[in-house]
């Protein structure tokens, strides 16, 4: 075969095969489930206008922790990983730019961790490795998966961020 049409398909089968967007990434049945609540108006990194208190807060990847809820039930925990990764499947091709992520799943299987960073407004996701804060680029992400992480951070009594509509 011609070295240069050999190279073309590797660098084709790289690009499909690591487009972010494989929801087959997440596992079906992990061993553990959290979901965070992040408020993305208090980007530590970015504003250096925090009031003390603001400052002292708890931080995930350089946003405001708003409160956290591990998902011991099965039935939930595969609704969400379910939820999440139809929403990656059927995530729209052009996302908006905002980036202003509200939720946090962090999926634990087999001693691996993955973080993914979620923001329905602009339907994009990050993935982090919370042991070396390595992260990817942003991929997309419907926002069908919203209600039922929105409900299980709820229904824990953990507070949401507000949404973009209703920030000022």
């Amino acid at each position: 075969m011609n070295p240069r049409v050999l190279l073309a398909l590797v660098l084709l089968a790289l690009t499909i095969g690591c487009n972010g967007n494989e929801p087959s990434a997440f596992p079906d049945a992990p061993e553990g489930v959290v979901l965070f609540s992040i408020d993305p108006t208090y980007r530590s990194k970015e504003l250096g206008n925090l009031s003390p208190d603001q400052e002292k807060a708890e931080k995930l990847h350089g946003y405001r922790l708003l409160g956290k809820t591990e998902i011991t039930d099965g039935t939930v925990r595969r609704k969400v990983v379910t939820a999440v990764k139809e929403a990656i499947k059927n995530a729209p091709p052009n996302p908006a730019k905002c980036f202003d992520p509200r939720h946090v799943l962090r999926i634990t299987k087999a001693g691996k961790t993955i973080d993914l960073v979620i923001c329905f407004a602009c339907k994009q996701y990050e993935i982090f490795q919370p042991d070396s804060e390595v992260h990817g680029q942003a991929k997309t992400i419907a926002a069908d998966a919203q209600p039922a992480l929105d409900q299980v951070l709820t229904d824990a009594g953990v507070p949401l961020a507000p949404s973009v509509l209703t920030r000022n």
